[in-house]
């Protein structure tokens, strides 16, 4: 690990907190993508803290005058449910 680049300084995990942690700049140039490294341990660090989920995005309903709001995933169940005649749904 070489701690002459500009990213070694010295930074904080903002899921979990831990401090002491650099960006592997050697990754980086090796696969593309970036992770933290652990200067401590000498390891890449994994977070032990779970990411909280996403939000459901929420989606209003196409049809003219319904206005309903719901989850993505009930949109298709609404409108076989409630608008039978608008559209194919054999």
């Amino acid at each position: 690990m070489n701690l002459d680049n500009p990213l070694s300084k010295s930074i904080k995990c903002k899921n979990c907190g831990m401090d002491n942690l650099v960006w592997d700049y050697q990754f980086n140039t090796n696969t593309g993508k970036w992770r933290l490294w652990n200067t401590n341990t000498e390891m890449p660090h994994e977070c032990k803290t779970p990411k909280p989920p996403e939000p459901r995005k929420m989606v209003f309903c196409p049809r003219l005058f319904c206005g309903r709001t719901m989850k993505d995933t009930e949109l298709q169940n609404h409108l076989k449910k409630e608008h039978i005649d608008w559209g194919d749904y054999l």
